[in-house]
Formats: structure tokens, sequence, C-alpha cells
């Protein structure tokens, strides 16, 4: 302990004191009462550890804060680091560093987080008609899926897919669109119907009427 200084009071008066300082503290008092001096006497300065208030924001906005003693590395930030900054529907986030870096408690401080950013990807998947899975792919948003080869259905044509994957905002499922495929020898009037009336034949297929003339002309 050093020495502060000395003073010459009176019996019975009060001492002055003297100016006491210590770096990242608060001086609150003599370690016993000065007020009434009865004989010689020596005090001793005390002290509590300064606190300090520190700010954690995003995006200029607060997130927490915490209260820490002079001298002491904050801690509260390590949770902000691991909770991350929420994606968004077009980007992910990746912590990055604080700005400025964290250091130890030495005043009211504020620290910013810094995150670089991506593009959220989704997933596209293609089935086939009967819901087997052709391809899935993971695609940045507002890109375009890439198709896989076309796929193929005994007795039906391909005939594309059945939705548009050009500017994906959102998982998705793309389904193969077939169309039954017609024999190049086949009237394409199947199981049907003969109702004669007057000449006339009609002919119901497929819940079509269709309806023959006697010259041949089908309508």
């Amino acid at each position: 302990k050093s020495p502060l200084g000395t003073e010459q009071v009176n019996d019975g008066e009060a001492a002055q004191g003297v100016i006491a300082t210590r770096t990242g503290y608060t001086f609150v008092g003599w370690s016993e009462d000065i007020s009434s001096v009865k004989s010689d006497m020596t005090v001793t300065a005390l002290f509590e550890v300064s606190v300090f208030t520190i700010t954690y924001t995003i995006d200029g906005v607060e997130i927490m804060g915490e209260l820490v003693s002079y001298g002491e590395m904050p801690s509260a930030y390590q949770a902000i680091e691991d909770q991350g900054k929420p994606a968004t529907e077009q980007y992910v986030y990746t912590f990055d560093h604080w700005n400025p870096a964290i250091v130890a408690a030495t005043s009211d401080a504020t620290y910013e987080a810094v995150f670089t950013q991506a593009l959220r990807k989704y997933l596209v998947r293609f089935q086939n008609w009967d819901h087997t899975w052709l391809d899935e792919q993971q695609v940045e948003y507002g890109k375009s899926a890439v198709a896989p080869a076309d796929p193929t259905r005994e007795g039906y044509t391909f005939k594309g897919w059945d939705r548009e994957f050009d500017n994906i905002l959102a998982d998705m499922t793309v389904t193969a669109v077939f169309e039954k495929a017609k024999d190049d020898k086949d009237t394409g009037i199947k199981d049907v119907q003969i109702l004669p009336s007057e000449g006339v034949q009609k002919i119901l297929h497929e819940g079509k009427l269709y309806i023959i003339l006697p010259d041949g002309k089908v309508f």
C-alpha cells in the first residue's frame, strides 16, 4: 500500500481527506470514520470495481447487452455467434467478425456483428409419373434447375413437366407429364357402341359422340 498523504487535524475535528484514484475503480470512502478525529490514525481508501455496459448489434439493431467489470472480457457475444443472423427467403448468413474487435472492458462499448451473405439454396426434385425420383438438385434462389434426361413410360409420349423451374424461390417437386401414344394404324375409335338411326351411325367412344353419315363422313 502506498501512502496518499498526511493531514494534521485538531482534536475532534474532521479530516478533509485526499483525492484517491485507481484506474478502473470508483472511490467509495475510507476504511474508518474521519468525521471526528480523536487520535493519530491511518485510514485506507476503499474502491469498487467499475462496471460497464457492453451492447451488441446486428444491422444497427440492439440484440443484447451485458454488464462487464473493468478489465474483464465480455462473453455474451458468443451466443450471437452461435445463433447467427436469421436467413431470409433470398439469403443465408455466416458470422464473420465483430466491429470493432472485442477487447477487455475499460468503458461502455458497442460491437456490431458482421456477417457474409450467400444466396439461399432450395431443394428441387424431379419425379416420374409414378412418383419415383428422377433427380434432385440444390438450386440457388432465383436461378434455374436443370431438367434430367426425358423420362419414359411404356405406351406414352413424354410431353414435358408440370411446372416451370427457371426461377426457383422455394423447395419444389416437378413431375413428368405424359400423353397416351397413338398407333398410326389406329382410327382412334375403339370399343364402340353403334346406335342405328335412319341410316346414320352414332358411335359413343370414351364419352364422345361421333356421327357417321352413309357416305362415310365423320362428325
